[in-house]
């Protein structure tokens, strides 16, 4: 698969390469600028390293492990040239692609630590130590955030390391227990290489690969879809554009949803929520007691009423919007509603930390979302259509609301 990958990216002109920056307490001094092709440099040593010096005192303690039935581990640095700017996102936690690269990079048995650009070091510098000056025509004067900043890539290098440990099975063994007696034993000797650190940086360009990849075809579908005003629809259906409506349960995730749809549409996004609390100048809870849950239902159809008014936009309403006489009868003539379906106890577990749904408050939560789906989903089911969100990322949830809007949208 990293395979495959690879050679999608060399056709956009993204070379992935990597090298051994540490072994065994050996730290390589890497020459300015690095190399090209990199790998085609770091495979002419038996190690990887591209420190000549480095290289001879990595090989010397390997031997000297070897010899005293030990295992060393050591960092490797994976650099992606030609990445261009805007790939991940900045919407949610499970989009941001360093994020991404992180957990692909931790995957990999025995990397215990990830850190890209300045890693760690970056927090025993002060700010100006660390941040990277944005320079005319939107480069950066140095790369030490390594290639990402909020999630996104810069059009800088893309630079990540992995820390694996020693591998654990020794020729040396320690102690351990018998699992019979639960009395001290010693564990087996076991044939084993003294590292795996070299290896592991192909593997880590692999992972690289494929998450670079992810995030280089979700950027291409955002951006072969039409912009905002193209009507008739693309493709020649005739569907004038409607505005799209995300209804479901608190914690369906319609408000993250909602933002990557609006991204990918080059759509505005309305979030009720939002205005109101602009507008009154204070949190939803304390509306809701102040002014009561009938003046608040209002409010909120007043709002939603006057975005359905203006130009086609994704409409995020509070969960509760729907369930009130004739809203949905009302938007359905001027909207696409979508009906994300989430399980009571996975709403409340997104809902209830955030504090602010007043409906929720007090009491058995998640007796309370059941209460609300009993009370709400026959209205829910009058939307156009569902999308489960059960065990999926928003950005996955995401692709099936833009492919409904753009074939019953007019989008």
């Amino acid at each position: 698969c990293g395979a495959v990958c690879r050679k999608l990216l060399g056709q956009f002109g993204i070379d992935i390469g990597s090298h051994v920056a540490e072994l065994g307490g050996v730290i390589a001094k890497l020459p300015s600028p690095l190399p090209t092709p990199l790998n085609e440099a770091a495979d002419q040593s038996p190690v990887r390293c591209l420190d000549k010096a480095a290289e001879a005192e990595m090989i010397r303690r390997i031997d000297a492990a070897k010899a005293a039935g030990d295992t060393l581990g050591g960092i490797v640095e994976v650099i992606a040239l030609g990445v261009p700017v805007g790939l991940g996102s900045h919407v949610s936690w499970d989009t941001k692609l360093d994020g991404r690269l992180a957990q692909a990079l931790m995957s990999i048995p025995a990397v215990k630590g990830v850190e890209l650009g300045l890693g760690f070091e970056a927090a025993r510098r002060k700010g100006s130590e660390v941040h990277d000056e944005i320079l005319p025509g939107f480069s950066r004067a140095t790369n030490r955030a390594g290639g990402t900043e909020g999630g996104m890539t810069t059009g800088e290098p893309l630079v990540v390391r992995a820390a694996m440990k020693p591998i654990s099975t020794l020729m040396s063994p320690l102690k351990t227990v018998d699992l019979k007696t639960g009395g001290p034993a010693q564990a087996q000797s076991e044939r084993s290489d003294v590292t795996a650190v070299p290896a592991m940086g192909v593997i880590a360009e692999a992972m690289t690969a494929i998450v670079v990849t992810e995030a280089l075809l979700i950027a291409s579908e955002r951006r072969r879809l039409p912009r905002a005003g193209a009507r008739p629809h693309s493709k020649g259906s005739g569907v004038v554009k409607k505005h799209l409506v995300l209804v479901g349960l608190p914690g369906a995730g319609k408000t993250t949803v909602g933002r990557i749809v609006a991204e990918r549409l080059h759509a505005g996004l309305v979030d009720i929520d939002t205005i109101l609390i602009r507008k009154e100048g204070k949190p939803i809870a304390m509306i809701f007691a102040e002014k009561g849950e009938p003046a608040f239902r209002e409010m909120e159809r007043k709002e939603v009423e006057a975005a359905l008014a203006h130009q086609p936009a994704v409409i995020v309403p509070g969960g509760g919007w729907a369930a009130q006489p004739g809203a949905l009868e009302t938007a359905k003539a001027a909207a696409y509603v979508v009906y994300l379906i989430a399980r009571p106890e996975t709403a409340t577990a997104r809902a209830v930390p955030s504090g602010t749904r007043p409906v929720l408050m007090g009491g058995d939560s998640e007796a309370q979302m059941e209460e609300l789906l009993k009370a709400r989903e026959p209205f829910y089911k009058l939307a156009h259509t569902t999308v489960h969100t059960e065990g999926r990322e928003a950005e996955q949830v995401a692709v099936d609301v833009v492919r409904l809007a753009q074939t019953n949208a007019g989008w």
